[in-house]
């Protein structure tokens, strides 16, 4: 006779039993009898499909049944109920949770390297730009792969050949700021610094009379401020003039490139006759209304346009090859002087 194994939590709501006879010819029929049967059984046993709850798992003489409805019976058949694994349904979620975690700590990995090649190429052609044509080895082969990093600190990139900020610069510039303040026209100067050259920006009202090429009361005491360091250097001055867009007397000057080329020579002049400046360093530049710091949209920002700058050009070695020829065959053009 077929029979039916009860696991040890379920013999207590068959009245003790561990095997029960069964009676039918499927095991849809079998179980619905022994449902009928034991009452207290019912709330464990589903007969949609002839199915058992999820805690438990139905084996047909030892084969586990996925379909047991289907299954038939023979006289000697032998069920057996067995609970299924309990909670595994977390697995799912930590699953996801595993994945997303591994992600994240991916996309930080991915955020936090370097990109070696990519950063010697910026700072190989950032260091052409200023310092000449030659190619250099800029960056240090001990900047790892993991963040640039060696021992914990930040290893430096080093452009061999991009020059300091000279130290006279630093002591003229403190020198000049404190001769302006003195002389109450600081606000009217603005003072720049870098490896390229210094830059002093006067204001037009401080040095010009409007319109004109003829110096204020103001533009002596402002130009002298920073006489002596010209005169103690034999660095390139250039005097760059600048207006803006307004139309300017035709009979004085017939366009703003007439005034701005005739006050940068005016300052040229000056600095030539009463500096002693040698004649050899200095450039006029005339840029008229071309170059403006901002829109000439409002009566302020003309104001800021219009200026005259010295610049202070700190020499830097420059070097360029050419290659020419076939393919295959190159000559070099001598460095320039």
């Amino acid at each position: 006779m077929a029979t039916v194994t009860l696991p040890a939590p379920l013999r207590a709501l068959a009245g003790g039993n561990r095997e029960i006879p069964l009676a039918g010819v499927t095991v849809l029929s079998a179980l619905q009898s022994v449902a009928r049967e034991y009452p207290r059984l019912r709330r464990h046993l589903l007969t949609r499909w002839g199915s058992l709850r999820p805690l438990w798992v139905v084996f047909l003489d030892g084969r586990r049944l996925r379909f047991p409805a289907l299954r038939l019976l023979s006289p000697a058949a032998h069920l057996q109920l067995v609970p299924s694994p309990r909670g595994g349904n977390w697995l799912v979620s930590y699953s996801d949770f595993i994945t997303l975690l591994f992600v994240f700590f991916v996309v930080l990995f991915s955020m936090s390297s370097e990109n070696t090649s990519k950063l010697k190429l910026v700072v190989e052609n950032l260091s052409r730009a200023v310092a000449g044509l030659k190619s250099l080895d800029v960056v240090s082969p001990s900047i790892s792969l993991g963040g640039a990093l060696d021992k914990g600190n930040p290893v430096p990139i080093i452009i061999a050949e991009l020059p300091p900020r000279p130290p006279e610069t630093v002591d003229m510039l403190s020198d000049m700021a404190a001769q302006l303040r003195e002389a109450g026209v600081s606000g009217d100067v603005s003072l720049q610094a870098n490896v390229e050259s210094t830059l002093v920006a006067f204001n037009d009202k401080l040095l010009f009379k409007p319109g004109t090429a003829e110096f204020e009361p103001s533009a002596v005491e402002a130009l002298q401020a920073m006489l002596e360091f010209l005169q103690n250097s034999e660095k390139e001055v250039r005097v760059i003039g600048h207006t803006d867009n307004t139309a300017t007397d035709p009979a004085q000057f017939e366009t703003n490139w007439e005034l701005s080329g005739a006050r940068s020579v005016t300052i040229v002049r000056w600095l030539i006759e009463m500096g002693s400046i040698q004649p050899k360093r200095l450039v006029a530049v005339a840029q008229s209304e071309f170059r403006p710091l901002f829109p000439n949209d409002s009566e302020e920002h003309k104001k800021k346009n219009r200026r005259s700058e010295i610049m202070v050009i700190n020499p830097i070695e420059k070097k360029a090859t050419m290659s020419v020829g076939a393919v295959g065959s190159t000559e070099k053009i001598p460095e320039l002087p």
